[in-house]
């Protein structure tokens, strides 16, 4: 007979709900974007974080939102470096532990990607999803095209690639071929292969968010 030393007891798992997010990459054709599911215990960190290996970014480079109000929220490593005054001025939008869908209680938010020429990402709350395990990760739903690469130059730089790789003929084509090191296809987006680099870096890149240490 079982004793009551040898009862494992079950420890209740944390859930929240998720949110259905609708990531689309401005200025850029056609249309890239994604549907995230992030549960509502993540803090704007993970959601950046998230946004840009969505992408298929490296998530390395420093970001701010824009948000509904008129606040900002800048990155960890940057608000290390604010002045006393800029900390006070921006508490409120910096602030943790608050439910991430009250950010977009007011409407979309602006997340900034600051490569050498920014990205800028509409971020819209566009459901209130099913329950599920806090700890979770994010993860996409769905989703649209292939993201540019982060270096190619923004909107304009995204636009000379896509119209070069059209034309093999063009005098620029081995060039811009050599220095992608790899296929593109602007045309093809994979949610799993996406899922799986999603699930291997989210939290080491927050981690490095969260330091000093620019390796």
């Amino acid at each position: 007979m079982q004793t009551e030393l040898n009862k494992v007891e079950s420890i209740p798992m944390a859930t929240t709900h998720s949110l259905m997010i609708r990531v689309t990459l401005n200025d850029v054709q056609p249309v890239v974007w994604r549907t995230l599911n992030v549960p509502n215990s993540k803090d704007l960190l993970a959601l950046a974080v998230g946004t840009f290996l969505s992408m298929g970014w490296e998530a390395n480079a420093p970001f701010h939102y824009l948000l509904p109000n008129g606040g900002k929220v800048v990155d960890p490593r940057q608000w290390m470096e604010l002045d006393d005054d800029s900390k006070v001025r921006i508490a409120p939008a910096n602030a943790s532990g608050q439910d991430l869908k009250a950010y977009f209680s007011n409407g979309p938010m602006k997340l900034v990607y600051e490569t050498p020429i920014p990205w800028s990402l509409e971020l819209t709350w566009d459901a209130l999803g099913t329950e599920r395990n806090a700890d979770e990760g994010i993860f996409v739903e769905f989703g649209a095209y292939a993201g540019p690469p982060q270096w190619c130059g923004g909107a304009e730089g995204y636009r000379f690639l896509c119209e070069t790789l059209a034309q093999p003929n063009s005098p620029d084509y081995k060039e811009v071929v050599e220095t992608l090191y790899q296929p593109f296809n602007p045309n093809f987006f994979s949610v799993g292969y996406t899922n799986d680099l999603m699930g291997v870096n989210a939290k080491q890149m927050e981690e490095a968010y969260c330091t000093e240490d620019e390796d």
